[in-house]
């Protein structure tokens, strides 16, 4: 009989040490097929040759990275990535709080800014991009139509190198602003009323609530959200892909487009492959800044 409990109670222990294994392991399981294979497939695959010409894949160890680095085109897609994002999300964070201290006010101007701002968060992007794409096109566009009236001649935004990409950047202000929005409400939200009403008492002005009672509240919340642009930026493929297919004369072409093009147009999955590790990089770059110096702003906020 004691032997009999004793064998019970130890089944239960070693039932309950395994327990919380095995509700992880789905999701493990998920992850290393989803996540963790794609990976490492990847990085063999970046020091592999593998092309039309070439479709059995060669060890090649940098020789892909060599190329990446020589390449003026990518050297050209680089300089266009960090512009987009130097554009988009200062761009789009500023909107995003003036909609959000907007919203934040309980009028019906902030109900209107309401709904005309977060609508586009539940539009599929690329409903998104073939909207603007019809109000941008040159020969039936709405824009155009609208400058033909007034006499201004027809604009050719997507046509041009120097001002495709700073459409697409419109897009994705007018896309983004929106979503931030809603981080910057929560935090403006999360200060005291009396604060803010105690610093009115005072003769505080807009410009000197904002600068020295909002801001310094909402500082994490800011850092939060110029990660999470940044990582946005970065990742635009659908605009792109709709709208300019990375020309004219690869003045729009962004890193992640290049990839695509790179594998599905050429077939060069040894280069296409180098690619997504340098983009990997650059992501894991920008989660690593979020995850040690959002996280430690956030703990000196609260501290």
């Amino acid at each position: 009989m004691i032997r009999t409990i004793s064998a019970r109670t130890g089944k239960e222990r070693w039932l309950q040490t395994l327990a919380p294994y095995l509700l992880v392991l789905p999701g493990f399981i998920f992850i290393a097929a989803f996540t963790i294979y794609p990976i490492f497939s990847v990085a063999i695959r970046s020091l592999m040759k593998q092309n039309l010409a070439q479709p059995v894949p060669s060890w090649t160890g940098w020789a892909n990275f060599r190329h990446i680095f020589s390449d003026p085109i990518f050297q050209k897609v680089l300089l266009n990535t960090l512009t987009y994002v130097a554009m988009v999300v200062p761009l789009s964070i500023m909107l995003g709080m003036v909609i959000a201290m907007l919203v934040n006010q309980s009028t019906w101007i902030g109900t209107f800014l309401r709904t005309m701002f977060f609508y586009p968060i539940v539009l599929p992007l690329v409903s998104v991009a073939s909207v603007w794409l019809f109000m941008l096109t040159p020969e039936y566009g709405l824009l155009s139509k609208l400058t033909q009236v007034l006499g201004l001649g027809e604009p050719a935004m997507l046509r041009s190198p120097d001002t495709a990409l700073w459409a697409l950047a419109i897009v994705g202000v007018w896309r983004q602003s929106g979503f931030y929005a809603i981080f910057i409400l929560a935090g403006l939200q999360g200060i005291d009323r009396e604060v803010e009403n105690a610093a009115r008492l005072d003769g505080a002005g807009i410009v000197q609530l904002t600068l020295n009672i909002r801001l310094p509240f909402l500082w994490p919340t800011l850092l939060f959200v110029m990660v999470l642009a940044i990582s946005n930026a970065l990742q635009t493929l659908d605009l792109v892909y709709v709208m300019t297919q990375g020309g004219p004369s690869n003045a729009t072409n962004l890193v992640l487009f290049h990839i695509y093009e790179t594998q599905f147009a050429f077939s060069n999955t040894g280069v296409a492959s180098a690619l997504s590790v340098i983009f990997l990089v650059m992501i894991g770059t920008v989660s690593a800044i979020q995850i040690f110096v959002v996280g430690k702003r956030r703990e000196e906020h609260r501290a």
